[in-house]
């Protein structure tokens, strides 16, 4: 769970904030779907719960066995190389 206490998002841009270059910041607004993307491809969740004023809390669920995620990728999850 990750939470600030910020001036929270609007509730009519709640449905948006996963898409593609969606952003009411100066930025690219890959940020959230590319996080959104990935969390799918672990057969995880992603919940945001916002309220004006008080802030916003986004909650990931990722799944406990790694086994899903290899069957899925079709490769080891834990056989990472350092990068040259």
């Amino acid at each position: 769970m990750v939470s600030d206490t910020g001036s929270g998002i609007p509730e009519e841009m709640l449905p948006k904030i996963f898409e593609p270059f969606f952003s009411t910041k100066e930025s690219t607004g890959l940020g959230l779907a590319v996080v959104y993307r990935i969390i799918q491809q672990h057969e995880g969740k992603i919940k945001v719960t916002s309220k004006s004023n008080e802030g916003t809390t986004f909650t990931i669920h990722l799944p406990k066995s790694p086994d899903k995620i290899e069957e899925r990728l079709g490769r080891p999850t834990n056989n990472f190389e350092p990068q040259s």
